[in-house]
């Protein structure tokens, strides 16, 4: 058995290991080349010198919304902040839903772009800041449970479209912590089946 270890190992005692083998000159991670090969995409350092300065202001709620307000929802203490952008009673309503740690105008430059294109449109753009971001107020602000985020989005839903035209459509677009919990839960929850059942939300419109 000691003289299979030894022939294993490189020494007694290495339990059949095989050597290491011999380690080369530490690479440089940081170093960009200086000529790229032929029809090499590689980036040189004189062109990370010439990229334009970017504006990462953050995007004014009045470029992408014309109204915001706070709503307050039967059986919860506090209101949502919501954003609105064109008539109520249009024929479409995209509905944005925000991830975890960001709020309804994460949702700005989107809801921007949409409504240069869609002014002239039956569309209307809601986004709401989800409890516990934002400027919504609704208590307990740290409970963000999946069950807790599909209620109050069932529950302002129905707060802001409950004499709704019958032909609107109401299609709800999520991200992140919602998308992934909210509108997975809803799809096959008790909210938004029971909502669906009684008023007639559209189940088949939850854009993730």
């Amino acid at each position: 058995m000691e003289d299979r270890v030894r022939a294993q190992g490189d020494k007694p005692g290495a339990m059949g290991r095989p050597p290491f083998p011999p380690r080369g000159p530490p690479r440089k991670l940081d170093a960009v080349p200086e000529k790229p090969m032929r029809g090499s995409s590689a980036v040189g350092a004189d062109d990370y010198l010439s990229l334009p300065d970017g504006d990462f202001s953050p995007t004014e709620w009045t470029a992408a919304f014309d109204e915001k307000t706070a709503v307050e929802v039967d059986g919860i203490a506090g209101s949502f902040r919501c954003y609105f952008s064109g008539n109520r009673d249009r024929k479409i309503a995209l509905i944005f839903l925000h991830g975890g740690g960001q709020s309804a105008l994460s949702w700005g430059v989107c809801c921007r772009l949409l409504k240069e294109q869609l002014k002239d449109s039956d569309v209307q753009l809601v986004a709401y800041d989800a409890r516990g971001h934002g400027e919504t107020t609704a208590i307990p602000e740290d409970d963000l449970s999946a069950e807790r985020m599909v209620e109050d989005a069932v529950r302002l839903i129905h707060t802001l479209f409950s004499n709704r035209p019958e032909s609107q459509q109401i299609i709800l677009v999520g991200h992140s912590m919602v998308s992934g919990s909210g509108t997975s839960s809803a799809s096959g929850g008790k909210f938004l089946r029971d909502t669906d059942e009684r008023d007639g939300l559209p189940m088949n419109a939850i854009i993730r």
